[in-house]
């Protein structure tokens, strides 16, 4: 644990109830101005735009109810979040949402009022593409530049999503210009782009960095990224071709190069040491740190004596032109709620946060660079910045110490005794025996499926219904029992209706408790619990519990 906590300088409670991960947090300037502003998508699909002003108006809290610029429900759990130049026409900034099934880019709009309350801000669609696998994660870059870049368009940025069965997605703008399957990669793992090299590196099931080169993934995928015949994007939300897929007879792929984990990653990027150089990746494991080269080389090993959460690499603007100091400037977070601060593998300051970060970004704020953002599970945001502010720790209070008189204690555990034995003996008290009541459920699968008009997704704008399944439960107690009531819970997207069922009296002379419940899906989700579990509450007749 760090003697030095990290000096708060703005804070937000994100939501209320909401869950957010790794890819739910991410910063970046819309306009001229280098300020940056915060973006927050959440698993309940909420998505949010923070420009932290510094002013605290309510002392209670760490931030200033104008510094949300923007709260919107795109009515999906977001995955994933990337701001860029993903449209061909605009000079400025996108920010591109990762869905499970689709990927939309929203213009972020301002508009002017005559005062600072009378701005407006909103996201417009501009474009989407719709996928039939579910989607993991993504990235972002220049694909197909052979490592020189876009001379026509330096600033373009392509996206390349991959999905839960290692298949990577590219799309141009409005384009879908490859679509390819890795080999051995039965579960996904992070991913980023190298600039330099045109390549695309990630983490397969067998715990290996793999590196494939853009250009041979394109030839092996048997499409032309440059053909305007793959373009399966449709403008405003319509929906693409369904019969793109993979193909079937597209050529095997070997990596470039591959380097050997051990273990499972938990994030990767890549930076530069010095400008116009090669570039260095960076994979943060479950007990080590790896550094890399682009063609795979081993750089320097860093072992942990803590557990890692997250991490970021921050040298990306003063480092690259100091070439007496070309080293590799990253930050960790730490489930033990602590910030390391490292280079080159040698910690340089450490400091204590208030939660375990799920992300971790360095943005300028307010003409403030180097402003440390954390996200935490719960949606804790937080700006801060290095400080020396000692940890604030509870010492407990020692009492003093006294002799304990052995005759003394004796004496009064004799007392003790005897008034136990006096009162196990005493007639008038008289010792309720608990119920020994043994309930049981019976469950009776009919194992027939329907279609009814209440049985439909949450979302208004599907308009077909769901199939679900009645289930009869009944319920018996070999002795008497009241106030009985039967709750059933399922995993999201599941759904059980009735959950509560009250039963009354069971058990003795009463008639056995019986209930019908119905479960169907109530969102276009892939369930990944597909338990059911039954709770009895009740009362037996002698006690009042």
């Amino acid at each position: 644990m760090s003697l030095f906590k990290a000096r708060e300088w703005w804070s937000c409670q994100v939501g209320s109830g909401e869950e957010f991960d790794y890819g739910c947090l991410k910063v970046g300037s819309f306009t001229e101005n280098p300020n940056h502003k915060i973006v927050v998508g959440s698993h309940q699909g909420i998505l949010r735009i923070f420009n932290p002003s510094g002013s605290h108006v309510d002392s209670m809290s760490n931030n200033n109810a104008s510094d949300l610029l923007l709260e919107k429900n795109l009515g999906m759990p977001i995955i994933q979040i990337e701001i860029g130049k993903f449209v061909s026409s605009s000079p400025v900034n996108q920010i591109a949402v990762l869905f499970s099934h689709k990927l939309s880019i929203y213009d972020y709009v301002e508009q002017a009022g005559v005062t600072e309350h009378g701005r407006q801000f909103d996201l417009e669609l501009n474009y989407e593409h719709n996928m039939n696998r579910p989607t993991f994660n993504m990235c972002k870059g220049q694909f197909g530049s052979g490592g020189r870049g876009n001379k026509e368009s330096s600033d373009c940025e392509y996206i390349c999503v991959q999905t839960l069965d290692g298949v990577l997605f590219v799309f141009e703008y409005e384009r879908q210009t490859m679509i390819k399957s890795l080999p051995h990669t039965y579960l996904p793992g992070p991913i980023c782009y190298l600039s330099r090299s045109d390549a695309i590196a990630t983490v397969s099931s067998n715990y290996h960095v793999e590196c494939y080169k853009y250009q041979a993934l394109a030839i092996a995928s048997g499409t032309d990224h440059g053909s305007s015949s793959n373009n399966d994007a449709r403008r405003k939300g319509l929906d693409i071709d369904p019969s793109l897929s993979v193909s079937q007879s597209s050529k095997k792929v070997l990596p470039e190069w591959s380097f050997n984990l051990g273990e499972c990653a938990l994030g990767i990027q890549t930076t530069q040491r010095i400008r116009n150089a090669s570039q260095t990746i960076l994979v943060l494991g479950e007990r080590n740190l790896f550094c890399l080269t682009d063609n795979g080389q081993l750089l320097f090993m860093s072992k942990f004596e803590y557990n890692p959460s997250t991490f970021i690499v921050y040298n990306s603007e003063v480092s690259q032109s100091d070439t007496s100091n070309p080293g590799v400037r990253y930050i960790i977070g730490t489930h033990s709620r602590t910030l390391f601060i490292a280079q080159d593998g040698h910690i340089r300051w450490a400091a204590h946060v208030d939660s375990v970060p799920v992300q971790i970004e360095v943005a300028t704020i307010q003409n403030i660079r180097g402003m440390i953002c954390t996200l935490s599970e719960t949606g804790l945001l937080q700006c801060c910045y290095l400080g020396t502010d000692p940890v604030s720790t509870s010492i407990p209070t020692i009492m003093s110490s006294t002799m304990i008189n052995i005759g003394e204690a004796e004496e009064q555990l004799t007392k003790l005794n005897k008034q136990i034995k006096q009162a196990m003996n005493d007639p008038t008290l008289v010792v309720k025996r608990k119920a020994n009541a043994q309930v049981t459920i019976q469950i009776d699968d009919t194992n027939q499926f329907s279609t009814t008009d209440e049985t439909r997704f949450q979302r208004h704008d599907v308009e077909s219904t769901v199939p679900s399944s009645r289930v009869n439960i009944r319920v018996k107690s070999s002795e008497a029992i009241q106030n009985t009531l039967l709750t059933v819970h399922v995993h999201t997207p599941l759904c059980a209706q009735p959950n509560e069922i009250r039963m009354g009296h069971i058990g003795g002379i009463s008639a056995i408790g019986t209930a019908s419940i119905v479960f169907w899906m109530r969102d276009d989700l892939t369930p990944w619990n597909l338990e059911a579990t039954f709770t009895v509450s009740y009362n037996t007749m002698s006690d009042s519990k």
